[in-house]
Formats: structure tokens, C-alpha cells, sequence
């Protein structure tokens, strides 16, 4: 997920309100809020995590990972961070050390900015981080390597009002099982697309009698 709007983030998964916000405004209201120790709601874009998330129709509740919470993220995990001023929501691939390999569950291959070769840093949510026009400040602090911001870990996903936890076995097994076919991932995402285009014209045909 890397968007450029967003609706106004939650601290209820049953509020929603139809303000739509620009991304740095938008992420700037998440920022405060995890800082704070609150977990945020809001409502996912881009297709980068299908078929966990479907964009524009699910939710993600993020929990606060900053330097006052001390979690660090493990294998698996879906992580929101923040890199050269931009916000993504990816999965942990591989972890070595403080550096991570993240990839999008819809995308065919590793993150290039987090890719094996080139693994991430990552480093906790924090006041100091951010400097008060709102550029990020991580860059100029981690010259030498690449470096992120992690904000938050994900913990549940709400779809048509119901909540999917994250340490459930209902969505633990299936994640277990999407990560480790990686290699195949190609296979099954091109399958998926087949399937919706043909789901498509089923309904275009049908919608004509």
C-alpha cells in the first residue's frame, strides 16, 4: 500500500467518516496517534497486499512500534513504514539483525528497497525522527545505508464490518502458507487474474440479459 489519499484514520473500527485527505496530511494524523500509543484504523489502497487485503474495501488496524513500545517486528509480520517519505504496508520476508526483506503479498518479487541484496534498516517510530516541516529526518541521520521508519505492526483486517485477527488460526495458517509458496507466487497471481477477468465477463454478460 503506498497511497496518495486516504480517508481520515480511526481509533474504531466502527467509525468511518467519508473525509478524504492527502497522503503527507493524512499520515501525519497516523503518526500522532501511534505516537500516542493508539491503535489506527483506516482504509487500504493499492492492490501491493491482495488477496489478504482488496483495496478500497478493506481495513487495517495498525498497533504502535516505536522507541517508547521497544516490539520489533518478527518474520511474517505486516509492517507500516515509512521510506524516503513514502508509507508502506508490506510483510516481512527475511529478518538479519535490525534489517529487514519485505514484499507486497500481491507483488511477484521482493521490495527493491528492501530486497535481499539490500536488505532495510529500520528504526523505531520516535518524536526526534521527524523534523517540524515534516520531512523525515532518517536519511540525513543513516547516510551511509538505507533506512526506514517503522511505525506500527498490523493485528487485524476488518471486512464488511467483521474483524479478522492476526493471531488467529483462521488467518495465521493461510499467511503461513502464501509466504512460503513465494517462488510460485507469479503462478498464483496470474491464476487469480485470470479468474477475475473471467468472473468479469460473467457478470458483463449477465448484467445484458
Amino acid at each position: 500500500m503506498n497511497s496518495e489519499h486516504q480517508q481520515h484514520p480511526t481509533g474504531s473500527v466502527r467509525q468511518c467518516t467519508p473525509n478524504v485527505l492527502p497522503a503527507a496530511e493524512f499520515f501525519s494524523i497516523v503518526r500522532k496517534k501511534l505516537l500516542a500509543g493508539r491503535t489506527v484504523c483506516f482504509r487500504v489502497t493499492g492492490n501491493s497486499m491482495f488477496p489478504l487485503f482488496r483495496a478500497g474495501r478493506d481495513s487495517v488496524c495498525i498497533r504502535p512500534c516505536s522507541s517508547v513500545t521497544i516490539e520489533k517486528p518478527k518474520r511474517g509480520d505486516i509492517i507500516l513504514f515509512c521510506i524516503s517519505g513514502k508509507y508502506i504496508l508490506h510483510r516481512v520476508m527475511r529478518i538479519d539483525g535490525n534489517r529487514v526483506v519485505t514484499a507486497g503479498d500481491g507483488n511477484r518479487g521482493f521490495d527493491a528497497f528492501a530486497s535481499p541484496q539490500n536488505p532495510l534498516r529500520l528504526v523505531p517510530l520516535s518524536k526526534q525522527s521527524e523534523q517540524p516541516n515534516g520531512s523525515n529526518s532518517l536519511n540525513d541521520s543513516y547516510e551511509s545505508e538505507r533506512t526506514g521508519e517503522l511505525l506500527g505492526i498490523a493485528e487485524a483486517r476488518i471486512r464488511g464490518g467483521r474483524k479478522l485477527d492476526f493471531n488467529s488460526p483462521a488467518y495465521r495458517i493461510p499467511a503461513a502458507l502464501w509466504r512460503l509458496l513465494f517462488p510460485l507466487r507469479p503462478a498464483f497471481l496470474r491464476l487469480f487474474d485470470s479468474a477475475a477477468r473471467l468472473r468479469h465477463r460473467f457478470l458483463k454478460k449477465k448484467n445484458r440479459k
